[in-house]
């Protein structure tokens, strides 16, 4: 059996879906899928839940595709569970792969106000909307660190 970088490479699937700064939801998921597809064939050694949590994520961007992107219909179900960030950024960690970091509001796991966290992988984000998905859930995004406030 495989293990290391080669299986966390096969689902960089975001990093070929760039496109004037936006990604296509659709593209994603099929990216994803066959990313996911690709591992289990290949019997790469993953942890059950790791893989899992990117079915996970790959069903989640699948229904915000389906709704057309409207994020209100899609986090209506789950708004108790989707924490706020604020003062966030994007980041690269130590493999290359995009996080985001910041004060953590109302996270279902990881308690505290403002909390300074650092995310899962960032599958996909839209600033214009507000909201994030990394790996484990979505993100409403509050000010991005350093914007000013107009008061």
């Amino acid at each position: 059996m495989k293990y290391g970088k080669f299986g966390i490479a096969r689902l960089q699937g975001f990093e070929r879906l760039k496109a004037d700064g936006r990604w296509s939801l659709d593209k994603l998921v099929a990216e994803l899928s066959q990313a996911i597809v690709e591992v289990e064939s290949e019997e790469i050694e993953w942890p059950i839940s790791y893989l899992q949590k990117f079915r996970l994520a790959r069903d989640a961007l699948a229904e915000l595709a389906a709704a057309d992107g409207a994020i209100d219909e899609v986090l209506g179900r789950a708004a108790a569970s989707t924490p706020t960030l604020a003062e966030w950024e994007i980041y690269s960690d130590v493999l290359g792969l995009p996080r985001l970091e910041g004060l953590s509001f109302g996270h279902p796991i990881l308690s505290g106000y403002a909390r300074p966290i650092r995310t899962s992988l960032l599958l996909y984000i839209d600033t214009d909307k507000g909201y994030a998905r990394t790996l484990s859930r979505y993100y409403l995004l509050g000010r991005k660190r350093g914007e000013k406030t107009n008061a």
